[in-house]
């Protein structure tokens, strides 16, 4: 999957950004997700608006949900894969990293 993204880099159709990646897996556009599940990214989705808070603490608060689990069962809930890996193996060494249907 690492690959796959590799190939695709540079163009609209990748992303590690988590406020692009959140929005796209709720609306069936993420096709692959690479997750690394010991980190998260609290926050908020607003689904009519399709925009994401991020949020920088520890831990969550009231109303926030871990948006790396988001993005993964949304991606899961319409027919993407999943695919969770340990740190360095997310491509820009973040949390998450998509490759969009288109």
């Amino acid at each position: 999957m690492a690959e796959f993204y590799g190939q695709l880099k540079g163009t609209k159709r990748t992303s590690n950004d988590i406020r692009e990646v959140a929005p796209a897996a709720y609306s069936g556009r993420a096709y692959k997700l690479l997750v690394d599940l010991s980190k998260r990214q609290w926050g908020m989705f607003n689904p009519e608006m399709m925009h994401v808070d991020l949020h920088h603490h520890e831990e969550s608060k009231p109303g926030e949900d871990d948006l790396v689990d988001f993005a993964a069962v949304h991606t899961l809930m319409n027919d993407g894969g999943v695919f969770a890996v340990e740190g360095d193996a997310v491509p820009g060494g973040g949390s998450v990293a998509a490759v969009f249907r288109y």
